[in-house]
């Protein structure tokens, strides 16, 4: 084989899997989806420095976390590989589902894992991959539990529990077409489990269904000039097939039910003052089809206030990121602002306020050829009834 030989195969695989989810991508925006609403909430996720900064990264987009808010903006790293590994812990206390109980809040967990690799060839062709475990619920009856999402349903003395986790597994494509603009596609493979678990003293049920969809980011970066950038990312809407007649097995819920995600775009300039100090300004938009109700509504009731009271969502990000030195090691602090409008009857906007730091603490052994550090970082999240907290491994060689 001729050096270089595998690297033009993979650009050539890489163009024709462009072209292919282009088409996919006109095919899947053309069609309209009146299903529930999934997933989206307007909270920021990702890494410690996406979070410190307030969500605002799609203007700067200059780590692995480019894949999730905009991979066209990878190619005007200074770095070719990175590895990035999180945890995210949150809980939200706005949504009041037992009126009778404080204890009832929104509790989820994730882990979310990416990759990313720069060739040096002229064009920066850019690839990688990203795991993201988004949603990981589980409500439950069993107000002993205070581990997963307490609710008042079905009939004392019985155990219930419903669990809604969803996956995205994203592959970045990403081309540098000139000195100034780099464009990107992210396919991505969405999973949605719904499950159903129902003891008593006569019964025993345990339903659960896994439905998958396909779509594909468009992403685009361009450099006025060395100081300032601007990022552009359109997620188009992810539909999920449900097959409803599995409610006719179950008693008392609609549980499963075809959902949907909405259209997703995001804008950005970001700003490098100097080596040491960036700004990222970022405005969110998000479009729903307007008949949307949280997954699980018909758990309760009283859940109608709950219904959706907006079809349009546009959400402000602010957020920057100083680096200096400690202990002779690379050491960043970061903070940000952002601004949350309330999707749903009876919720209030919220005003997120960010921060978070990073260390390049750990140095790697020189026989370890494939990086030179570590760097650990944690962050915060904080806004009215709601706190998240991230734990972030990372390196860039």
């Amino acid at each position: 084989m001729k050096p270089g030989k595998f690297s033009n195969d993979l650009m050539e695989c890489g163009k024709r899997v462009a072209c292919f989810f282009i088409v996919f991508l006109i095919v899947l925006c053309s069609r309209v989806y009146g299903a529930p609403y999934l997933a989206y909430t307007g909270y920021v996720q990702g890494s410690s420095k996406v979070i410190g900064m307030g969500g605002a990264f799609t203007g700067i987009a200059d780590d692995v976390n480019s894949i999730a808010y905009n991979p066209a903006g990878i190619v005007f790293s200074d770095f070719s590989n990175f590895v990035s590994l999180n945890y995210v812990n949150f809980i939200d206390e706005s949504f009041d589902l037992n009126k009778t109980s404080k204890e009832d809040v929104w509790k989820s967990e994730s882990t979310n894992f990416g990759y990313l690799h720069r060739t040096k060839k002229k064009n920066r062709f850019t690839w990688g991959a990203y795991i993201d475990g988004l949603y990981n619920l589980t409500f439950t009856n069993d107000f002993g539990d205070k581990s997963k999402y307490l609710l008042k349903i079905g009939n004392p003395g019985e155990k219930y529990e419903i669990q809604y986790s969803l996956t995205r597994l994203l592959f970045p494509f990403v081309w540098q077409i000139s000195e100034k603009l780099s464009l990107g596609l992210g396919a991505s493979i969405l999973t949605s489990r719904l499950s159903y678990y129902h003891k008593s003293d006569d019964v025993y049920e345990n339903i659960y269904q896994t439905s998958s969809t396909f779509h594909c980011d468009l992403s685009a970066m361009y450099k006025i000039n060395d100081k300032v950038s601007l990022g552009l990312l359109v997620r188009p809407p992810a539909y999920f097939d449900i097959d409803e007649k599995i409610n006719e097995q179950i008693s008392g819920f609609n549980l499963f039910y075809n959902m949907n995600m909405p259209l997703q775009i995001n804008t950005g300039a970001g700003y490098r003052y100097n080596k040491n100090l960036i700004f990222d300004f970022d405005l969110h938009y998000a479009e729903f089809t307007g008949d949307e109700i949280l997954t699980g509504s018909n758990l309760i009731s009283d859940f109608d206030e709950y219904q959706l009271k907006t079809k349009y969502a546009l959400s402000p990000h602010l957020g920057g990121q100083y680096q200096t030195k400690l202990m002779k090691k690379d050491f960043f602090a970061r903070a940000g602002y952002y601004y949350q409008p309330a999707l749903f009857e009876s919720l209030q906007s919220k005003n997120h306020f960010t921060f978070s730091v990073s260390w390049r603490l750990i140095k790697v052994p020189a026989w370890f050829y494939l990086m030179e550090y570590i760097s650990v970082g944690a962050s915060s999240d904080i806004a009215s009834d709601y706190g998240v907290q991230t734990l972030t491994l990372d390196a860039n060689f």
